[in-house]
């Protein structure tokens, strides 16, 4: 797997976070992905798993802007260290920031995700 393979596959993630393209963030992940995000939180296991946790995510936001700052990668994985901004359907503003690591499978689909950030805070404001 590439450098140009990562990073085109990570590019994607967060654009369909931002487009909140439901379906071409679920692509990504292999059938038996797992996503821990965030990190302590109970891991969205498959397709299913995934669509249920960005579709939760997207529908307290009118938008969700998050862009890398700083990817490392190394063989099938990326480190990438993002910021993000949050308009809530609330009407509260939040920005926030992370890191994620991501393993990639032989079909350039995200085997799992580690997801580091603060949610509790993000959420109170989007939920409030």
């Amino acid at each position: 797997m590439s450098t140009n393979d990562l990073h085109r596959l990570t590019s994607l993630y967060y654009r369909s976070i931002r487009i909140s393209d439901v379906d071409g963030f679920v692509d990504l992940f292999a059938t038996d992905g797992v996503s821990h995000d965030p990190v302590g939180a109970p891991p969205h296991v498959g397709h299913d798993g995934v669509r249920a946790f960005i579709t939760g995510v997207l529908g307290l936001c009118e938008q969700l802007d998050i862009a890398p700052v700083e990817t490392v990668f190394y063989q099938n994985s990326a480190a990438v260290s993002w910021s993000a901004f949050a308009l809530g359907k609330n009407g509260s503003r939040t920005e926030f920031g992370g890191i994620d690591v991501f393993t990639f499978d032989r079909d350039f689909r995200i085997a799992t995700i580690h997801a580091f950030w603060d949610a509790a805070p993000v959420m109170n404001a989007l939920t409030a």
